[in-house]
């Protein structure tokens, strides 16, 4: 079982001013500051909108394709499909088969992420020989088409949050091991997300990042309690405890179906964090990342 720090007596000091870390001479805070406007320039939203679901064994198989690639590539191939998806249906052209072009996303996502493609003997195998190598080179060259050769999406990936979240908060966990149990854990939930367009479309990805983060500490602790990791991912996430609390549920219950996470609320009571104590007289809330 992951180990996070409970509540500490200083919890605005845990919380809100706490100091984060520069890489390169470039600060956390401005990081955030761009992927949070640039989730709001490019909502993501709108590609996992119900009127363009995918057929969930589709799915399926390009989750399956990517599995031993990392979190941003397997989200990065199922996103590019959607997309291709999308601008065929906006520019009432049928899409070619989905099952060569599911591969080519997958193959375009690995080439941006790895820098390195899905060799093309392997291509061949995962579609038991049902396309040729120039198949495969006509798949490609109209999913750049369409997406005007722009394969990374401008916005921010949930993947892209969930990681740097869990770096800005790792000095509140107990030991420095539990980072790759929780990421390990949340890596597993944002795959499930990638099925429930619902969820995609209803929150930015920063929120669903602080949900993902709040139902993986669930997951991973024997009881769950206000922690001061999870408030300050929620903070950096610029979003209330209680609206993340509601959130983690749901992706609970897309992770471990409803009984599952009646079983875990029961055992170790709500996901609702312990509203903060009052601030000293003269202390201000107001300041921002």
């Amino acid at each position: 079982m992951a180990g996070v720090d409970k509540n500490s007596s200083n919890q605005r000091a845990a919380v809100h001013l706490f100091p984060l870390q520069e890489a390169r001479g470039v600060k956390s805070s401005e990081v955030l500051d761009a992927l949070h406007q640039a989730q709001r320039r490019h909502p993501i939203r709108e590609v996992w909108a119900s009127s363009l679901r995918l057929p969930t064994k589709l799915t399926e198989y390009i989750s399956a394709v990517c599995q031993e690639f990392s979190t941003p590539v397997r989200q990065e191939a199922v996103l590019l499909l959607k997309r291709y998806v999308k601008q065929s249906a906006a520019a009432g052209v049928k899409p070619q088969n989905l099952q060569v072009v599911a591969l080519t996303c997958a193959n375009l996502a690995a080439k941006y992420w790895q820098q390195r493609g899905i060799p093309e003997q392997q291509l061949h195998w995962l579609s038991c020989n049902a396309f040729t190598r120039q198949d495969f080179i006509d798949a490609e060259v109209d999913v750049l088409r369409v997406l005007d050769c722009n394969v990374h999406w401008d916005g921010a990936l949930l993947a892209e949050w969930v990681p740097l979240l869990l770096f800005l908060c790792e000095d509140l966990l107990l030991e420095a091991s539990d980072m790759a149990v929780i990421m390990a854990v949340a890596s597993h939930v944002i795959d499930i997300l990638a099925f429930q367009d619902d969820l995609m479309s209803s929150y930015w990805p920063s929120e669903l990042a602080a949900g993902t983060i709040q139902a993986t500490i669930f997951l991973c602790t024997k009881s769950f309690e206000g922690f001061t990791f999870c408030r300050r991912v929620n903070h950096l996430c610029r979003i209330q405890d209680c609206q993340i609390s509601a959130l983690s549920e749901k992706i609970l219950t897309a992770a471990i179906g409803k009984k599952g996470t009646e079983l875990i609320l029961e055992g170790s009571g709500s996901c609702e964090l312990e509203p903060l104590p009052a601030l000293p007289h003269g202390e201000s809330d107001s300041e921002k990342l």
